[in-house]
């Protein structure tokens, strides 16, 4: 059992502008600020961070435990990472750290997968499969096979490209009904988004 299951992380947040990272999700980030190059700095040995997404000038109050996998440079000169999305978090207090980076205390969110919630995914299941086979792509009715927690499936919504931020937002939020989805090594496409603020 990892540390992320069973106790409260203190790490540095990486505040995204216009997107919402759930866990499973490998995506690119470009470091296009000093806040996001201290908060990656400051990421230490582990190259842990916290994804959390800023709406309206503030932070959100779930975020995203990630880990740097890999770092380098854009065509554009622009330095960037590579993340892996690995657990949703409760983020609890700041603590008080050096520089300028933020550093929260947060609480990976495993709740428990309850009959009501199985239930529920079932349901996003089938509309989803209706959707998909609506859109002509076989391909995407095969993206359901790898989804067998309804956490995962829900998380999968967050994909979707014509999702608000908002509406991504409250699926990231909503860890009440499913816990955090995970996926196995090289799962999802990478993203070129979100951007750090």
């Amino acid at each position: 059992m990892s540390d992320t299951e069973t106790s409260t992380l203190t790490l540095p947040v990486l505040p995204l502008t216009s997107g919402v990272v759930l866990p499973g999700m490998v995506l690119t980030i470009a470091l296009e600020t000093d806040d996001a190059k201290a908060a990656v700095e400051a990421a230490g040995d582990d190259g842990r961070l916290l994804l959390v997404p800023r709406v309206d000038g503030r932070h959100a109050n779930v975020g995203t435990v990630a880990t740097i996998e890999s770092r380098g440079t854009l065509p554009s000169g622009i330095p960037a990472l590579v993340v892996r999305a690995t657990d949703r978090a409760l983020l609890r207090t700041g603590v008080a750290g050096t520089g300028t980076v933020l550093w929260l205390e947060a609480e990976p969110v495993h709740p428990e997968v309850t009959d009501e919630a199985r239930e529920k995914g079932n349901e996003l299941r089938a509309a989803f499969r209706a959707l998909f086979e609506q859109l002509g792509g076989r391909r995407l009715v095969e993206v359901l096979r790898g989804l067998d927690e309804p956490d995962a499936l829900a998380d999968a919504a967050g994909w979707w490209p014509d999702l608000s931020l908002e509406a991504q937002g409250r699926a990231a939020g909503d860890h009440r009904r499913r816990r955090a989805g995970r996926q196995g090594p090289g799962a999802g496409p990478r993203r070129p988004w979100p951007r750090p603020s």
